[in-house]
């Protein structure tokens, strides 16, 4: 049903809302304390209604660290390959994300397109390069620093 509203050029009304992505699983609050709307910046159209309370938040906060210390365990080429499962997904719903960045900014669809195209060949130049990453950070820290050590922290979620 999302993708079928996503793909139409006109919107009937708000999203369906499944609930909050929370340690990998879709979850309704039962005692919402406060409902939010996402409007259409172009028309006000309302694109979703959100019901949230504190105790989601706290547990969104819990389980997103918690993801985020895991992460920072992951050698180089583990964070590698999921970077290339997430490339592998923006790049078969690239229409898709596009569309949703124009629903919920106002932007026009040239812009947003162009904006994913963009993160596109940002992770497909991670990947052509990777090999040197480590090269070139270390030739860095020699013409810097007689003696260095490299620490990879994960910086955090985007999107």
């Amino acid at each position: 049903m999302l993708l079928d509203m996503l793909m139409n050029r006109e919107i009937s009304g708000p999203y369906p809302w499944r609930g909050h992505w929370i340690n990998n699983e879709w979850r309704v609050s039962k005692r919402a304390e406060q409902n939010l709307s996402s409007f259409n910046p172009n028309n006000d159209q309302v694109l979703l209604e959100t019901h949230v309370d504190k105790i989601f938040y706290e547990e969104a906060i819990v389980s997103s660290t918690h993801a985020l210390q895991k992460l920072a365990e992951l050698s180089l080429s583990e964070r590698i390959a999921l970077l290339e499962q997430f490339y592998k997904l923006v790049k078969t719903n690239a229409h898709l994300i596009a569309r949703s960045l124009m629903l919920e900014s106002g932007r026009p669809k040239w812009e947003a397109q162009a904006e994913i195209d963009s993160a596109i060949r940002y992770l497909e130049w991670t990947f052509r390069y990777q090999d040197s990453f480590f090269d070139n950070i270390l030739a860095l820290s020699r013409n810097r620093m007689s003696q260095s050590d490299i620490i990879m922290h994960p910086y955090g979620t985007v999107l």
